[in-house]
């Protein structure tokens, strides 16, 4: 089929009309934010109570602005829609897809500039319908604004091997990249590496190639110079000190009381307290496992629910693809874009491979899957039959997507009714949650109500009061918000679940059925009396 600029063009409208429909279902199921969406919400109230993005990049040079979890540009972004009102979660499910929309935009470009019209419209259908680019494009996430800037990377790093100067443009995008997410620094490292491969030691000698590592240390400087001037390290990041421990059997365990005194603090602590099992089987045949799910997950296209019925399919034929386009790039002849793409997914696959024992994730993995299927899809668009089978696959999870969609769009039991309660009753205090728990709502309550994210449990074990209360009250919480929703694998994780009546020290002040229920904690009986008159 020949592509007439009209037919183009209403072919790319179809795919951003698809991605809007899909990416709108999937946030019109998000009816809460949860876990790193709340994060994401809570900074940006912090950063629009500071000022807005201008203030947090002072804070940034200052030191002043201390998450090391988060990266500080989608944060900034967010915070010009924030406020503490429920309204805000949705304005920020409509601004990320919104920067979906423009990440898509930006692949099609580059991918059309590159290699031609047909192949930038296969990629745009794949991430209209891309369970992973659908699903953090429908709640607050850092990857659409992330893929946006790759996307822009990449392009102006191979237009600089025509016009070099290109490549300052590829530092600063990296650069930005890096504020918004850890892997930014990937592009810089990736590019070195491919453009010495290519080139060999006549690299070294190349000015423009140095400019794009300095442009990439000024675009991403705010948060270099804070990470220097407060952790003594630009590439500090809280996940550090997950890389040299033993697989955890749940990462929302590094919530419970003590869990960092717990974990080595190091390679050779962890050396001395590892085992050959943990070594040869958590890291390597699990992280293997593991990798090869995310990997494969990335590739797939949209389904009902993940790793479902529907999803597994998608993830193991994403994976054989996968596969496959690294052995064709592997075979084709050589070029720097071919160097470029085998050199970044090499790195990714190991990076993320060896980081596994910490949590994986598709989106971990996405940009690098994303450039890969760039080269699926000019092979896809040039073999016709190949092309309408992968579109028949593609209509029929979309369909399946839609029709089997199980979520119900509505607050799960109590959960308005327990943020209404906390929200009458507060003082400027401390409330804690569970680390499995969807309830979290600091997002909307005031800065001066502190949110304590604790785990029920450690090593899959139920975590007893004679634990959990000295911590609670060590961090002066007042109210503990008990979920019974909580699940960890179809496993309880609310706090207490394997007590039938709340233990002694805590007093229930808030209840539903079957429901969240909220306690208050009682001081010690010796000292009863004294906080009962301090109060």
């Amino acid at each position: 089929m020949q592509l007439t600029p009209r037919r183009e063009g209403f072919l790319l409208a179809g795919c951003v009309a698809l991605f809007l429909l899909l990416a709108g279902v999937r946030a019109w199921d998000h009816t809460h934010p949860y876990y790193d969406d709340v994060g994401f919400l809570d900074l940006a109230n912090q950063v629009h109570d500071l000022g807005g993005p201008f203030a947090l990049v002072k804070g940034l040079y200052a030191g002043t602005w201390t998450e090391d979890n988060r990266n500080p540009l989608y944060v900034g972004v967010l915070s010009l829609v924030a406020g503490r009102d429920h309204g805000f979660h949705t304005r920020g499910r409509i601004l990320t897809i919104l920067i979906g929309v423009l990440a898509l935009l930006a692949w099609w470009r580059t991918v059309r500039r590159h290699a031609g019209p047909g192949p930038a419209l296969v990629l745009a259908a794949f991430l209209a319908a891309s369970e992973t680019f659908v699903e953090y494009s429908g709640r607050e996430s850092a990857e659409p604004l992330l893929l946006l800037l790759w996307a822009g990377a990449v392009s102006t790093i191979i237009l600089g091997l025509e016009r070099p100067f290109y490549w300052l443009a590829a530092g600063c995008l990296a650069g930005l990249a890096q504020l918004d997410k850890g892997s930014g620094i990937f592009l810089v490292f990736c590019f070195a590496a491919a453009l010495l491969l290519w080139r060999g030691p006549r690299a070294l000698r190349d000015p423009w190639a140095w400019g794009m590592g300095l442009a990439f240390l000024a675009a991403a400087s705010p948060l270099l110079v804070r990470n220097l001037r407060v952790f003594g390290s630009p590439l500090h990041h809280w996940n550090n000190r997950l890389v040299w421990i033993d697989r955890l059997p749940d990462y929302a365990e590094i919530y419970a009381p003590g869990a960092f005194d717990r974990l080595p603090h190091g390679f050779l602590d962890w050396a001395r307290k590892t085992s050959w099992h943990e070594i040869w089987f958590g890291r390597g045949v699990m992280g293997v496992a593991e990798t090869a799910v995310h990997l494969g997950d990335a590739m797939s296209f949209v389904a009902p629910s993940p790793l479902g019925p529907v999803h597994i399919p998608g993830v193991v034929l994403g994976f054989i693809m996968l596969v496959l386009i690294l052995r064709w790039l592997y075979q084709s002849p050589p070029s720097f874009i071919r160097t470029f793409l085998l050199v970044q997914a090499a790195f990714f696959i190991a990076f993320f491979w060896f980081f596994s024992v910490a949590g994986g994730s598709s989106r971990y993995v996405f940009p690098m899957t994303l450039c890969v299927y760039a080269a699926l899809a000019v092979a896809l668009a040039s073999h016709p039959i190949w092309l309408r089978r992968w579109a028949a696959v593609a209509g029929v999870c979309v369909v399946l997507a839609l029709a089997l969609d199980p979520f119900p769009r509505q607050l799960r039991p109590g959960y308005a009714e327990a943020g209404a309660w906390l929200e009458q009753n507060l003082r400027p205090e401390t409330y804690a949650v569970d680390s499995r728990s969807q309830f979290e709502p600091e997002w909307f309550l005031p800065a001066s109500n502190r949110m304590e994210i604790v785990s029920s449990t450690w090593q899959r074990k139920p975590l007893q009061p004679d634990v959990l209360l000295p911590w609670f009250r060590k961090k002066n919480v007042r109210y503990v918000v008990i979920d019974p929703a909580s699940h960890k694998d179809s496993e309880p994780r609310s706090f207490f679940f394997d007590h039938s009546r709340l233990p002694e020290g805590l007093r229930e002040v808030w209840a539903t059925p079957s429901a969240l229920r909220i306690a208050e904690v009682l001081p010690p009986k010796s000292a009863a009396p004294e906080a009962a008159r301090a109060r």
